[in-house]
């Protein structure tokens, strides 16, 4: 399988953590018909609750003094918690547009987070009613692996609906990376 275009949010800005979000046209499409390949739901409408649990998962690296990602996907669920509390976490670099991100973790505690590697691998949440699981982050950046004090701040997939589905319908010439 191979990437064919990739699509970068037109304001992209890796400097300030924002609209750190891409999307890519692949050769060939995914067969949903394998067991280990399932859709995702993409809902604009779908509510994040404060202290709901959603997972992450990715092949990023254990800890923040391993050399290499993981060879088996992990994954790890935590709580959300809302955009007061985050900013506190990370006053300098926190949000220029707090409805572009969402923070989760345990910074009380630490041990729950994603690591370096895991830049862009999904946050997810179930939502109860459905039964379906829901795309709602990606992962952006944080502080370390994992640590005490600090949480996980993923860019909001809600808020790039309109453009995501733009470029799913639009499979026209792709950004420079």
């Amino acid at each position: 399988m191979t990437i064919i275009s990739l699509f970068f949010f037109y304001n992209s800005n890796s400097l300030e953590s924002v609209n750190d979000i891409a999307v890519l046209t692949l050769d060939t499409p995914i067969d949903l018909d394998r067991i280990c390949a399932t859709p995702i739901c993409l809902d604009p409408s779908f509510e994040i609750k404060k202290d709901m649990k959603c997972t992450t998962a990715g092949w990023g690296l254990t800890n923040e003094n391993a050399r290499t990602g993981s060879q088996l996907m992990m994954a790890v669920s935590m709580p959300t918690f809302d955009s007061e509390n985050c900013l506190s976490l990370f006053p300098d670099i926190f949000m220029s547009d707090p409805k572009s991100q969402i923070c989760a973790g345990e910074p009380d505690v630490g041990g729950v987070d994603s690591c370096g590697g895991d830049s862009g691998s999904p946050l997810f949440c179930l939502d109860e009613t459905s039964g379906r699981w829901v795309a709602v982050g990606v992962v952006n950046y944080g502080e370390g692996c994992a640590r005490a004090g600090f949480a996980g701040v993923y860019s909001d997939v809600r808020k790039y609906f309109p453009w995501i589905l733009s470029r799913m319908a639009d499979r026209g010439s792709p950004s420079n990376p």
